[in-house]
């Protein structure tokens, strides 16, 4: 094993190559249940000593694979303190081959059939294609599948919100912000913090509040002066050579920018434009084409029914044609139910949220993905949360009324109970979430075979403005399971969360003996049992408030914190964890006050007591470790 935790430098650089090869790391987290299954009782090959092989092997080791070597044509020796052989040496009947190559290659393909092997023999790391199969950030920007060509475009400026699906973009595109135009000078040194001494930052402040007029700008604009509005690309656009888009344009689907192009307004669906700056000149196609192919969105079909229905790709006339007998007879509707008929069942429990919760079941029953059921459980609220429910007018909502207040274990383990449908989504009752979450999950979750998806989310105060917090997920995979980076910090949001059913069973629902973090404890299962997938894109914004189902102290926390720790601290196969999970005990522990503190140390041994026979000798020692460090905070 080359990666070593203790190993600064070669962490670093191992992060590093992460970083530069994301989508294909990725890939590899994705096939290692896959490799551990198939390649029961052979030894496992690497084919291609590079950057991809040693992506593979610090992802096979890191899920407890064991690697015998490389095999590649144009190295001999060793790599990475590995042998290295020869494709003329491969076993067919000892050895599973994982095909590390950035991109496929036939001829491997060939020399691998010549050799006996099948599909069930090998893996091929990018399978058969090398286009980006599923939706991806990069740079800030959502990527859409099978669209190219947006490194360049989108790492100039960060001002591209969103980039759609099947959009091709040519290398040479690029984005470009706006100066100001109504001042003495087009420079931005005014208002730049690179020309201002620290000293006279707040000078700077405040001639920037004097003179500002723009609020809508992207994220990443330093001031409110200019004005540079986020660019959104939709899907199926093609952005030819040496062309300009400038900021706050939308360009519509299907729409073509032609070579040489600078684009200052927005583009119409299906529009070519050229020119500088870029004019109508015509339409791809006539009216009643264009109207049918934007209610269809056949970009947002599994790739299994792009493939069944791949001719009609080829023939536009025809696609309509049938498109319109279809939506006429009504054997075929819009995208929002391209994905199926399968039904999600959304549990909201409350407790007196009356208010918020008119604004969290509209963000449900607005989605895209409309085939849903929504099952509210009133936790004994006091307020008029009934009469409020009792006034929708919609079949999907159902509502249980607790005659006490349960918790939210409880209200949500009876919204299960209750539910029809084969996936479960919980949407808390006074969060909101986007109008397409349901839609991207589900769809997420078919193509690639999960059981659980979560997503990222915006933490938002009262006022509306976004809480700064860490996000970083993606950099983790690589290194741990989703299980070893749950037990190590809370990082899924209950209302990010879409779930097979048949998984919730399996794990038994949330636990109504912990009065808190049960949503911590329930997740570390999940990800414990089940195959998980992670939408890095926000598709929840999570309220942060003062009331609600549940409510604890920090010492109700730590001391619960603890708890889960230590029912699941036995399942953890690798102990350098330790210091991770322990983070998220002392986080709450900071919080004590003395008196707290001195309540859970005595409580402590209790906790330990009730699971001292459970554990091993090293488990006892980091245990141990724990306790004198806390002791030494607590000092």
């Amino acid at each position: 094993m080359f990666f070593d935790f203790y190993n600064f430098d070669e962490m670093l650089k191992t992060a590093d190559l992460f970083r530069r090869y994301e989508l294909f790391a990725r890939r590899c987290y994705d096939s290692a249940d896959e490799i551990k299954r198939c390649s029961s009782g052979k030894e496992i090959w690497i084919w291609g000593a590079g950057n991809g092989g040693r992506i593979v092997e610090c992802v096979l080791v890191s899920r407890g694979l064991f690697v015998s070597g490389f095999i590649d044509n144009k190295k001999q020796g060793d790599y990475l303190t590995y042998p290295i052989i020869q494709s003329s040496d491969i076993d067919h009947e000892k050895m599973y081959i994982v095909v590390s190559l950035m991109k496929y290659d036939a001829d491997i393909d060939y020399q691998l059939c010549q050799k006996g092997y099948s599909h069930v023999d090998c893996c091929y790391i990018n399978k058969n294609t090398q286009a980006q199969d599923v939706d991806i950030e990069y740079n800030g920007c959502k990527i859409g599948r099978y669209s190219y060509g947006y490194e360049q475009f989108v790492g100039s400026y960060e001002l591209v919100k969103e980039i759609g699906r099947f959009t091709s973009i040519n290398g040479t595109a690029r984005v470009f912000n706006n100066h100001a135009l109504g001042f003495t000078t087009t420079s931005p040194f005014i208002d730049s913090p690179e020309f201002w001494p620290v000293e006279l930052y707040q000078i700077n402040t405040e001639l920037n509040r004097k003179y500002a007029k723009y609020y809508d700008n992207a994220g990443n604009e330093p001031s409110c002066l200019r004005k540079n509005p986020l660019i959104i690309i939709g899907n199926d656009v093609w952005i030819g050579g040496n062309t300009v888009i400038l900021p706050g344009v939308t360009i519509g689907d299907g729409a073509v920018v032609a070579a040489g192009s600078v684009v200052t307004h927005d583009v119409e669906a299906y529009a070519i434009v050229a020119g500088v700056p870029a004019k109508t000149i015509k339409y791809r196609f006539e009216s009643k084409t264009r109207d049918l192919l934007l209610k269809i969105k056949w970009w947002e079909w599994p790739i299994d029914k792009i493939i069944e229905n791949i001719e009609l790709l080829y023939d536009p006339d025809r696609f309509a044609k049938e498109i319109e007998d279809k939506l006429a007879d009504g054997s075929v509707e819009t995208t929002r139910l391209s994905m199926g008929e399968d039904l999600v069942s959304v549990v909201i429990p409350t407790y007196n949220r009356e208010k918020e919760l008119c604004n969290s079941v509209k963000s449900v029953l607005e989605q895209t993905y409309s085939n849903l059921e929504i099952i509210i459980v009133d936790d004994g609220s006091t307020d008029n949360t009934e009469q409020f429910v009792a006034g929708i007018q919609d079949e999907r909502v159902r509502y249980i009324k607790l005659e006490h207040n349960c918790g939210c274990s409880v209200a949500r383990n009876i919204g299960i109970q209750n539910a029809r449908g084969q996936y479960i989504a919980f949407q808390d009752s006074d969060d909101i979430w986007h109008m397409d979450k349901l839609e991207k999950q589900l769809d997420f979750m078919k193509n690639r075979g999960y059981d659980f998806t979560f997503s990222q989310y915006v933490i938002k105060n009262s006022d509306n403005e976004i809480v700064p917090r860490d996000t970083n997920i993606n950099d983790k995979l690589f290194e741990f399971g989703f299980f070893e980076i749950e037990l190590m910090n809370n990082k899924i949001g209950t209302p990010t969360m879409l779930i097979r059913r048949d998984l919730i069973d399996k794990v038994g629902g949330f636990d109504e003996s912990i009065v808190t973090l049960e949503d911590w404890d329930f997740a570390i299962r999940l990800c414990k049992n089940g195959n998980v997938g992670y939408v890095s894109e926000p598709l929840v914004d999570v309220y942060i408030t003062d009331i609600g189902v549940n409510s604890a102290s920090h010492l109700d926390k730590s001391l619960t914190c603890l708890t889960i720790i230590l029912k699941h601290w036995g399942e953890v196969e690798r102990k350098t964890i330790f210091y991770g999970v322990l983070k998220q005990l002392a986080f709450h522990y900071s919080y004590l006050s003395d008196d707290e503190k001195n309540c859970f140390m005595s409580k402590m041994p209790v906790l330990l007591g009730n699971k001292i026979s459970e554990l091993n000798d090293n488990i006892i020692k980091s245990l141990k470790k724990m306790i004198d460090m806390l002791i030494s905070i607590c000092e």
